[in-house]
């Protein structure tokens, strides 16, 4: 699944483990890359279900939901997670500026929603076919940088960012045949579509 455009929207509860490679060559046009690569849960044999909801200080709330299982021949994996949240508090030992004075993070509000299911089905004991989709919505404000020098002129103008609206899907589809003998076929096929609204404010925005 491609969600590198947001690193923060796979969410990790619908992970089995992921790998990170780096690579020397037509990458990054001969430059150093690297890539990671996400491994998703696997269903389960036996029909489990998790529901779990997360409340914290400062009004952040998260629900989230796993079914796994095997139906009627078909492996099953379905999850959803969605997360509300006013902001993320900053270390006590963060000294105050004339941007961010400490407490909550300037601007860094949350709403996102994620819907995830991986489907496969055995037709034979050569060939599988599997099915993955994944759908994502949410609106997030970027939090600006917290110094603000006048006497700097290469210092970043401060700015608030604001995504009003972001909302994606990814699909994949795979096919294998693994008869015995040395010989074996692996096919995928994927499509992948996401919009943002993003707007830029010079600060301070009004709320």
């Amino acid at each position: 699944m491609d969600n590198s455009t947001r690193p923060s929207f796979p969410p990790s509860y619908r992970q089995d483990r992921s790998d990170h490679e780096q690579q020397i060559g037509p990458l990054r046009r001969g430059g150093i890359g690297s890539i990671l690569q996400v491994h998703t849960r696997k269903p389960t044999e036996k029909i489990e279900a998790t529901a779990v909801m997360d409340v914290r200080e400062r009004s952040q709330y998260q629900p989230e939901a796993t079914l796994s299982g095997k139906f009627e021949g078909v492996e099953t994996f379905v999850a959803g997670r969605y997360l509300d949240s006013k902001g993320y508090p900053l270390p006590n030992s963060f000294e105050g500026t004339s941007i961010e004075n400490g407490d909550l993070r300037q601007n860094s509000e949350r709403k996102q929603g994620n819907f995830f299911t991986k489907l496969g089905y055995r037709i034979s004991p050569e060939t599988r076919v599997d099915f993955l989709a994944d759908y994502r919505k949410g609106q997030f404000d970027v939090p600006p940088n917290v110094v603000d020098d006048p006497s700097d002129r290469f210092a970043p103008r401060t700015r608030d960012q604001r995504v009003r609206d972001l909302e994606g899907f990814s699909t994949q589809l795979s096919g294998q045949y693994d008869p015995e003998g040395p010989f074996s076929l692996h096919g995928w096929g994927y499509v992948n579509r996401q919009k943002e609204d993003r707007r830029n404010y010079d600060y301070a925005r009004e709320a």
